[in-house]
């Protein structure tokens, strides 16, 4: 990986201004997501993990522009898509696609699984949507199929007539049709069987390695991120608290956040015990998030200066990992005491 990365977020900001109450009291303003920046190299999978609510699906939505970001860079091969008017804007989703949570209620029910994998060849001007007659283009989505693992046949299907992982295949297929750079995977395997689950996430690892597609993965599933990810970013209410290569992240955590999450992954020896941290407290509310550090309210190092001054998300000394896979860059943690 060198050069300019392929995906490059900087301070990306995403509040929902509140609206005004029936009684004409003003609601306060929802700070979804607060300053976030990371980069996403070529051909990289980089999981956004949290609890639910803490911005990752809306930094992977406001990077894609499905909803508009209040500030802050997205660059895309170094052009700044936040700045693209609709027409522009158009042009770069050819580069830019996304696999919905729910692989149901992301497909159209009256449109046959041809016609949905076809759609953004129809939809689009230039590359594979160009000039293809019809023939052509139902030659390809038969490719996508095979390439997925469904039967050309099923092209005449109903998404009802599907399985959920046959579903999340087809959603695959809609998403490799335009041939992207990037696909924003927003829990791709949260609504399937833990056996689809391996299917889908060894497919997802197969087509980057053919095809060198870079993925935003968003996850809550730790075992499924430190199968499928090359480095990860840490989400807690609207900010990132700390940013690792793998190897490094899961062996040796800093943020006591991470230590927290990291606990409560189940360990599959039943001979051994695990030594759960309990996170006390609730998740503050992203309309009145806590000064300082976002996590003081719930963090056992807190101390004053946690709530006077928000920690900069910085790179680490030191955090190599055990087998020697991590570097003092390859860390970044947003944290007065680690």
């Amino acid at each position: 990986m060198s050069g300019v990365p392929l995906l490059q977020v900087r301070d990306l900001v995403k509040h929902y201004a509140g609206a005004s109450s029936w009684l004409g009291r003003k609601r306060p303003t929802i700070q979804a997501v607060d300053g976030v920046s990371f980069d996403v190299e070529r051909g990289e999978t980089l999981a956004l993990v949290g609890e639910s609510g803490c911005g990752k699906t809306t930094t992977g939505k406001s990077i894609l522009r499905l909803i508009e970001p209040t500030s802050g860079s997205v660059k895309l091969d170094g052009e700044d898509i936040a700045k693209l008017d609709g027409a522009a804007m158009r042009e770069r989703r050819r580069d830019m696609q996304i696999i919905f949570q729910d692989p149901y209620a992301s497909l159209n029910p009256r449109m046959t699984a041809g016609a949905i994998v076809a759609e953004p060849m129809r939809n689009f001007s230039g590359g594979q949507g160009q000039g293809q007659s019809a023939r052509e283009r139902a030659e390809r989505v038969a490719w996508l199929f095979s390439k997925v693992g469904l039967r050309p046949e099923a092209m005449k299907k109903f998404p009802h007539e599907f399985s959920g992982g046959q579903r999340q295949r087809l959603g695959i297929a809609r998403a490799l049709a335009l041939q992207p750079k990037l696909i924003v995977c927003d829990e791709p395997v949260s609504a399937l069987d833990v056996s689809v689950q391996a299917q889908v996430i060894n497919l997802l690892t197969d087509l980057q390695q053919e095809f060198g597609i870079a993925y935003l993965f968003v996850a809550h599933d730790l075992a499924v991120v430190r199968h499928i990810s090359h480095r990860v970013a840490v989400m807690y209410l609207g900010q990132v608290v700390e940013l690792a290569d793998r190897q490094t992240l899961f062996a040796q955590p800093r943020h006591p956040y991470t230590e927290i999450l990291l606990s409560a992954v189940p360990v599959p020896n039943p001979h051994v015990r695990s030594q759960r941290i309990l996170l006390r407290g609730d998740p503050p509310s992203p309309a009145n998030p806590p000064s300082g550090c976002r996590f003081h309210t719930r963090c056992p190092l807190a101390q004053d200066i946690c709530k006077r001054e928000r920690p900069v998300l910085s790179p680490r000394s030191g955090s190599a990992a055990a087998d020697g896979a991590g570097t003092g860059a390859n860390q970044w943690v947003a944290c007065h005491f680690r």
